[in-house]
């Protein structure tokens, strides 16, 4: 009886390693896929910032050319 205490203790905390090594490998994917979720541009984010650079573009030529006729 008293060797199966033993085991049973055994069992207890090899389950309370394996449950804390669990939680931190999902605490890490979860950062993981946080810092993937940030780095990445969404579809809309994507056009939105292709649509700013080529606006930001068009108001440098003009700009430019306005300088240029004036000097």
């Amino acid at each position: 009886m008293a060797n199966r205490a033993v085991e049973f203790s055994k069992i207890e905390k090899e389950l309370e390693m394996l449950k804390r090594k669990y939680s931190s490998f999902i605490e890490e994917k979860e950062r993981k896929r946080r810092k993937m979720r940030d780095v990445h541009f969404s579809e809309g984010d994507r056009e939105v910032l292709i649509q700013s650079i080529v606006i930001g573009g068009l108001i440098e030529n003009m700009i430019s050319h306005f300088v240029a006729k004036v000097f």
